[in-house]
């Protein structure tokens, strides 16, 4: 019954029932066998010549010589434990499916965080390039005026390689289209009414943890690394957050 009602979590069902008598016991005495027990012990006094009397004590403490009985749980009763678990189960359920609702909320607000950060991520990381290839085109200007012996042209054409490879490796369009994909199946996945689905969240966040790393890697800047850090701590509370989930 719990299982049913309860698919998050773990439940622990204790039931304390304070009229006892509903288990009350019937209690007899298994006279043939005491019976035996006595005619053992009278051949072993004989046979041995030991004296002395048997006490009530001595068959008291004689094992297996008592049947014992317990009452069955009448079915009223069994009916009126039912009805007070299955009510206790939908009380833990309502509070189960406000927890949930609150849980939700609480997610899709940090997705549309990160969504909106990672996009103000990229506005920055496509300005810091869109300098490097203004100052490469300068640097290419200045290439076609120099003198073939210029000195300088040397230097020039060192700033240009590096430029050219500072504006690829900042190019960061695939991780963060990699990110929303990520990003949209983690909402995707959590509008769906489907009660297990803690573990495909818990791995969609991993992969958004991967993308962000890979794009912290590519950018030197100090405005991208503040947000990098804060997209990082919002993924680790939604990834605590997920524990909750099945």
């Amino acid at each position: 019954m719990l299982k049913t009602t309860l698919v998050r979590g773990h439940a622990f069902l204790s039931i304390k029932l304070h009229n006892t008598d509903i288990f009350a016991t019937h209690i007899s005495a298994k006279k043939e066998t005491i019976g035996q027990y006595l005619t053992s012990i009278e051949s072993i006094k004989k046979h041995f010549k030991i004296d002395g009397s048997i006490t009530i004590q001595d068959i008291l403490n004689l094992p297996h010589i008592f049947d014992v009985t317990e009452n069955e749980l009448e079915s009223g009763v069994y009916d009126q434990v039912l009805q007070a678990v299955q009510q206790t189960a939908h009380i833990v359920y309502q509070d189960q499916e406000r927890e949930g609702a609150h849980l939700a909320s609480d997610l899709q607000k940090r997705c549309t965080f990160l969504q909106n950060t990672i996009t103000e991520l990229k506005s920055i990381a496509d300005e810091t390039r869109s300098e490097r290839q203004e100052k490469l085109l300068e640097i290419r200007k200045n290439l076609e005026i120099l003198d073939e012996q210029d000195p300088e042209r040397d230097t020039l054409s060192a700033k240009k390689d590096m430029l050219l490879v500072e504006i690829e490796k900042t190019n960061i369009t695939e991780e963060v289209v990699r990110f929303t994909t990520h990003l949209n199946a983690f909402m995707e996945a959590l509008d769906q009414p489907s009660t297990s689905k803690g573990k495909r969240l818990d791995f969609i966040t991993q992969e958004l943890h991967r993308e962000i790393n890979t794009t912290s890697a590519k950018i030197n800047n100090a405005h991208v690394s503040t947000l990098v850090v804060l997209i990082k701590s919002e993924l680790e509370k939604i990834k605590e957050q997920i524990q909750n989930i099945v």
